[in-house]
């Protein structure tokens, strides 16, 4: 093998061999490329029902970001069935929850997807306090969403 010692980037001073490559390293970059083709051929396209929209639509979520609270609030308690807000103490308090969470998102400029997903982890969050859930429990089940 024939070694020169001009480099053309990289390591300066480092010899440079004139000869090919072998062949064996030749085929282990075709594999290379072929795997990266496979791989990203044979990944599944995106599903539209992911957690952003468990709870809530896309529709209702653009809708209550372009909401007065009050109107929210009423939009909130018919979409997610919470009723008997006036006297009920934890359907009001859950009411609440949800309207903090779409004003957090409106003020902050959220996306309907980010949006959609806040809707879905406090929806959970509130499932698991509901079932008298541990706060270790809760965060847990929270972390595999």
């Amino acid at each position: 093998a024939v070694v020169s010692t001009q480099s053309t980037g990289g390591d300066k001073g480092r010899p440079r061999s004139k000869t090919a490559r072998s062949p064996s390293s030749s085929n282990v970059k075709g594999q290379r490329s072929i795997s990266r083709t496979e791989s990203t051929e044979s990944e599944p396209e995106p599903v539209e029902n992911t957690l952003s929209w468990e709870v809530l639509t896309r529709e209702q979520i653009l809708e209550l970001l372009g909401c007065s609270p009050c109107d929210a609030l009423t939009k909130l308690c018919s979409t997610l069935a919470i009723s008997n807000t006036h006297i009920n103490l934890k359907n009001s308090i859950r009411a609440d929850l949800y309207l903090l969470a779409v004003h957090f998102a409106q003020q902050h400029s959220f996306t309907d997807t980010a949006a959609g997903g806040l809707i879905t982890i406090l929806h959970h969050v509130i499932a698991r306090i509901l079932e008298d859930k541990s706060l270790p429990e809760i965060v847990f089940e929270s972390s595999e969403l």
